[in-house]
């Protein structure tokens, strides 16, 4: 017998989904605006790259919001989103680096980004927790 996915389980029975969704909803909105980073002012040619990648990424978290809500009915489009495991953690960790910036920085970018005020008090220890969830396994 194989590794099961527990990531699963937090999708659907802990309504992990739901920090799930709001960092896939920030991770587009982060890819839409990643020329405006202030981590690629300097960097012309590097900045390229990543806005190309950022066009390859954005569909695919548009469809994962999407499918995440139909998948919550039916186990086996469940499970079939454990493929999906590093875009979460990129939205995860990417929602997570821009709260504490915009917490941290003044620049207008990360404030327009992240509303600060909107944010719950335990939102970065629920990334976190969901982090090491969506990639936890069992034997």
């Amino acid at each position: 017998m194989g590794k099961i996915w527990l990531g699963s389980i937090f999708l659907k029975d802990e309504d992990g989904y739901k920090i799930i969704l709001r960092s896939l909803e920030h991770y587009k909105k982060r890819l839409r605006t990643i020329n405006s980073s202030p981590e690629l002012a300097d960097a012309a040619m590097f900045s390229q790259i990543v806005q190309q990648e950022a066009m390859k990424t954005h569909p695919q978290v548009v469809e994962l919001i999407n499918k995440i809500p139909q998948s919550l009915t039916n186990t086996e489009e469940l499970n079939l989103l454990e493929k999906e495991i590093p875009i979460f953690i990129k939205a995860l960790e990417s929602y997570k680096s821009d709260i504490q910036k915009a917490k941290s920085s003044t620049h207008e970018y990360y404030k327009k980004l992240i509303d600060v005020e909107q944010i719950e008090e335990n939102e970065l220890q629920n990334i976190d927790i969901a982090i090491k969830k969506v990639s936890s396994y069992s034997e």
